[in-house]
């Protein structure tokens, strides 16, 4: 069984509704521009080279408005099917799961309360 270890805390998604004013917004007050990367609709922030997890912007979509997420931390995890079926056992369950071509994938599950999370498996 895998553990989920918040050390491994890789990415973080920022839902907006206004993708031009954030992508400003977080350019001028905490000085991360966006940068050229093309994974489907996210915007990668230029973080700190130390800091040890990504940050990017998601324009609003419908999984974040009907479960009330706004923010998403995403885990590397090697299995991500062990925590699937954990989830499933304890009241969670999967949102959505993408190929990210050339980086690997991530799976979306919810908690009971519906609090999204994810994991990111690496290629």
């Amino acid at each position: 069984m895998e553990v989920v270890n918040p050390r491994k805390l890789c990415q973080i998604e920022i839902m907006v509704s206004d993708l031009d004013r954030s992508l400003l917004f977080y350019d001028k007050v905490f000085g991360w521009k966006a940068v050229p990367a093309y994974i489907y609709n996210y915007v990668v922030l230029d973080v700190p080279e130390s800091c040890p997890f990504g940050v990017s912007l998601i324009p609003d979509n419908e999984v974040s408005k009907s479960f009330g997420t706004r923010v998403i931390l995403y885990f590397e995890v090697n299995n991500s099917r062990s925590v699937v079926e954990l989830a499933y056992q304890y009241g969670g369950k999967k949102i959505l799961e993408k190929k990210l071509p050339g980086y690997g994938r991530t799976v979306q599950l919810s908690d009971p309360d519906g609090q999204i999370f994810g994991l990111y498996i690496p290629q």
